[in-house]
């Protein structure tokens, strides 16, 4: 069977690479997504387990650029998943450039799908409140896809993240950014103003090859019989996984951030591997020797014009990169996430911090940029 992994702006490179490290095999990438050819059930629990930087994961029975061609082309994948007797549902996920709205989507692949099941000798039966199987259909404005969710939520939502703040990066993002900023099994990572400690436990998560979903019984495969052994022994595999010290450390000036950090660590089950300490950013350079850090990356303070606070966010860039050069390792890399790159860049430049790459990852309808430095 065929696989689609939907991927969020700007991350597409880094699910390539992780796709690849999980499976072996290169993905074909366009836009946002990611297309897997000839996956297996087991592969499919890998990525659901192991993958930072997917929304989803989704085995396809259909593609097509025109949504009213939609056919089913895997109809050993439907026979193996639909019995008699099991009823369905449709679910969406959809780009803002998509005409057709989510009602319609579903009514229309709902017919699709009962379609589908008549020809394979099924009684189409539906449920909304509580389906057997799950049909979900993407649609990027370019083209279509139709198969089966075996998740059941997003992956992006982890379930460590139960401290907040209301500038609290995306898990996907806080990872993606981490990779593109070079980061390796054993770099020692900084995160100036990790907040509730997202971008350092991303990092730790992958440095301790553990799964986001480490204690995570919920996916919907576990209840497919088709991929439910499969889900099974990864499950079984993660549980037995274990934390180690590592070099990563989450500082923020805010007590209570350093609160909320600890405990998400916890519940992720990475707790041993993040030094969490509250440390303002003109006091970072005591808590190391110099140029022992590999990497910082981080999403320092936004500008924001409501609040009128650009230059008190400036002040905390320039120390920033007063620090970043600092700390740094000649061969180090300084990634920041923010919303006025340009303003980051002119701050950097002064510190003779050298521009390497610039990310456009916005989220929502506001424009952030992950901005890599060398020192």
């Amino acid at each position: 069977m065929d696989c689609l992994i939907p991927t969020l702006k700007g991350t597409n490179s880094v699910c390539v690479k992780d796709i690849k490290d999980i499976t072996g095999k290169k993905p074909a990438a366009k836009n946002e997504y990611c297309l897997i050819k000839q996956v297996t059930p087991k592969e499919i629990a890998q990525l659901a387990y192991s993958l930072q930087s997917g929304v989803t994961i989704l085995p396809l029975l259909a593609q097509n650029k025109v949504f009213t061609a939609l056919q089913l082309s895997d109809k050993k994948l439907l026979e193996n998943v639909m019995q008699e007797g099991m009823t369905f549902a449709v679910r969406s996920i959809k780009e803002k450039e998509e005409k057709l709205s989510s009602e319609e989507l579903h009514e229309e692949v709902g017919s699709f799908v009962s379609d589908w099941l008549t020809e394979i000798g099924i009684t189409p039966k539906v449920s909304l409140s509580k389906p057997d199987i799950t049909f979900l259909v993407v649609a990027t404005g370019e083209e279509y896809f139709v198969g089966i969710d075996v998740i059941g939520f997003r992956l992006c939502k982890r379930p460590y993240k139960l401290f907040l703040h209301p500038a609290s990066i995306n898990a996907c993002i806080a990872y993606s950014i981490a990779k593109e900023a070079g980061i390796t099994k054993d770099s020692v990572v900084l995160d100036p103003f990790c907040g509730t400690g997202t971008i350092p436990i991303e990092v730790a998560l992958y440095q301790q090859s553990m799964s986001p979903f480490h204690f995570e019984n919920k996916f919907t495969g576990l209840t497919i019989p088709f991929f439910k052994d499969s889900f099974e022994a990864v499950a079984q595999v993660e549980k037995n996984k274990k934390a180690t010290k590592s070099k990563i450390f989450g500082f923020d000036a805010q007590l209570k951030m350093m609160t909320g950090s600890k405990q998400n660590a916890k519940i992720a089950g990475i707790k041993e591997s993040i030094a969490f300490s509250k440390v303002a950013i003109d006091w970072i350079d005591a808590k190391f020797e110099k140029h022992e850090v590999d990497v910082i990356i981080t999403q320092p303070p936004m500008i924001s014009e409501r609040v009128k606070n650009e230059k008190d966010i400036l002040k905390l860039y320039d120390e920033l990169c007063y620090q970043s050069k600092y700390l740094l390792n000649k061969k180090g890399t300084l990634g920041v996430f923010v919303n006025h790159p340009e303003k980051f860049k002119i701050i950097a430049n002064k510190h003779k911090l050298t521009f390497k790459k610039e990310i456009l990852m916005p989220i929502g309808d506001t424009n952030f940029s992950l901005v890599l430095f060398s020192p």
